[in-house]
């Protein structure tokens, strides 16, 4: 998960650095106020496409190499409740 003032980093800097990664085929963010992913990933050709996809609750992503989707919800199960606020107290 990252936070809200680590979110330029992750989403920048940090997120180049690790597509420069030949072997890396998607890089996921979790936000930390809110109950989304995005998934950057790579297109057939090799290259990363230029938007990432984004996901709400409801939603299920896929990684290449899982063998199962992950559900949104189970991203932020006892972590978010339905509005984005926090459960771990």
């Amino acid at each position: 998960m990252r936070s809200p003032s680590r979110e330029g980093d992750d989403d920048g800097d940090r997120r180049r650095d690790f597509q420069s990664l030949a072997s890396l085929q998607a890089y996921v963010l979790a936000a930390q106020d809110a109950r989304y992913v995005k998934v950057h990933r790579r297109a057939e050709g090799g290259a990363w496409r230029d938007e990432p996809d984004v996901y709400r609750d409801g939603e299920s992503f896929e990684l290449p190499r899982l063998t199962r989707a992950i559900a949104v919800d189970e991203v932020y199960d006892g972590v978010l409740d339905a509005a984005g606020r926090s459960l771990l107290r």
